[in-house]
């Protein structure tokens, strides 16, 4: 299963709905202040609201300031509404199941509460290619509705493909009950469906996409298959079919001359990762060696550093310890003595060279190429591409970074990603609101469905530099 597609309408600077298409390797461009960080953060709520994370927490409502995003409250995420309308806000995911022609979405509306500053899910839709289900939740006052969570039941014919409506009465301003990914929820569904079907071919299919949808979201648990990657002695959040997504911040763990190994968590700005790399070398000492071996061929092509070590300060398991490199044939430094690059990129490739964690789910990175040299940032992209190709895993890069993208394209060249394996999302601000263009390559790496004001700014500069005047 792979997630194709996320949809989004009336957020911000998204006027109406907008589509986004997704590939194992995806690169989020456009200039400041045109929602790229709101994008992601959408996608990141999303998920932490209906994936992994939700069973862990009992989220009952989206959680627009997950970190690193803080988008606000709901008023503040959805876009100014017009004329008094009731404000409302959409959210969905399509997957390909296994092939891009076999598709099936799931969406949210989520509307203002009438109290409190956090969303009320209104609908959820299911939609495949034989028909739909659709789920309503009616609000009402009265208490006594809570326990009754049998949803009524409408079937709709619609242009040939089956429609199926159910409601549900909820207290009104409760958030959704976490029962929404229970085994009576899903049961629920199939037992009401089931004594209104008159088992027609297309109803037979749309029940089978179902429980097929089911199985996906519910049940799919990533175990790795190359146990020579299960490179960190403790994984941390252990991903959940393409529902897991994970996000690194743009400015990332700040460089210690001694770590405490205690953080074992994953945040954002990636500090759990030397604690990762300490109970490694530590636990597993094979494991070590060889992601230690990936580590340093990623430095040596990147130009960043020759060579990483732990230095463990005592013997005891929960002592400092200290991260030494060798820059360039010089001797071996702390780590907060090399150039600020080391310690940015660290996190990623923490994160990057272990599919335990990111294989099957998709890893958000915001401008990955702070504080790099431009080798480093075209290395630093052969390196998802190789992930991408090797490991299944999937990357959505905000990145204002031309060498990435442009590495991405030789790599395409190369044969050694399929151009319709990366995808560019670029965004164009038009006034108050965002333009989104969904950008392909060919086989040759040329851009496909290129908008004429990519690269305005950059023309112009060169016109400039050439004596060239409008």
């Amino acid at each position: 299963m792979n997630v194709v597609n996320f949809n989004l309408s009336n957020v911000r600077c998204f006027e109406g709905e907008h589509q986004f298409n997704l590939a194992p390797l995806t690169f989020l461009i456009g200039e400041n202040s045109t929602g790229k960080s709101t994008l992601l953060g959408c996608m990141q709520a999303l998920s932490d609201f209906i994936g992994y994370k939700n069973r862990r927490t009992h989220m009952q409502t989206l959680d627009f300031n997950c970190a690193p995003y803080e988008l606000g409250s709901f008023s503040d995420v959805v876009r100014k509404r017009e004329n008094d309308q009731e404000i409302c806000l959409k959210l969905g995911f399509s997957f390909a199941v296994g092939t891009k022609d076999e598709v099936m979405s799931l969406g949210f509306e989520l509307y203002e509460r009438e109290t409190g500053s956090e969303p009320v899910v209104r609908m959820i839709c299911m939609e495949f290619e034989e028909g739909e289900i659709v789920w309503e939740f009616q609000h009402s006052a009265s208490r006594e509705l809570n326990d009754n969570l049998l949803p009524d039941l409408d079937l709709e014919r619609c242009e040939g493909k089956k429609k199926f409506l159910l409601s549900t009465h909820l207290n009104r301003d409760e958030p959704l009950q976490p029962f929404l990914w229970s085994g009576s929820f899903l049961d629920t569904i199939l037992m009401k469906i089931l004594t209104k079907v008159s088992a027609s071919d297309i109803e037979v299919k749309i029940l089978g996409e179902l429980r097929k949808f089911i199985k996906l979201v519910s049940d799919k648990q990533f175990q790795s298959e190359d146990e020579d990657w299960s490179l960190f002695s403790n994984p941390i959040f252990p991903p959940y079919g393409d529902l897991n997504f994970s996000s690194l911040a743009p400015i990332r763990f700040k460089p210690k001359r001694t770590f405490d190994p205690y953080l074992n968590i994953e945040v954002p700005e990636g500090s759990e990762v030397p604690t990762a790399l300490i109970n490694l070398f530590r636990t597993n000492p094979n494991r070590w060696d060889q992601l230690r071996n990936r580590l340093e061929e990623f430095g040596q092509s990147s130009g960043l550093f020759e060579s990483i070590n732990v230095s463990p300060l005592g013997h005891s398991k929960s002592g400092p310890f200290q991260l030494k490199f060798k820059i360039r044939k010089g001797p071996e430094v702390n780590l907060i003595d090399v150039g600020y690059g080391v310690s940015q990129i660290l996190p990623i490739l923490g994160r990057v060279l272990n599919p335990t964690v990111s294989a099957g789910s998709t890893l958000l990175m915001q401008q990955p190429e702070l504080h790099l040299h431009p080798r480093g940032q075209a290395e630093l992209s052969s390196l998802l591409v190789t992930m991408c190709k090797k490991y299944s895993c999937k990357f959505i890069v905000e990145t204002h970074s031309d060498y990435m993208i442009d590495r991405a394209r030789i790599e395409i060249i190369k044969g050694n990603i399929k151009p319709e394996d990366v995808s560019l999302i670029y965004l164009e601000p038009n006034g108050d609101k965002v333009e989104v263009y969904n950008v392909g390559f060919d086989r040759g790496a040329n851009f496909v469905g290129l908008p004429s004001g990519y690269r305005e700014f950059f023309q112009k500069e060169t016109f400039q530099l050439f004596g060239i005047e409008d």
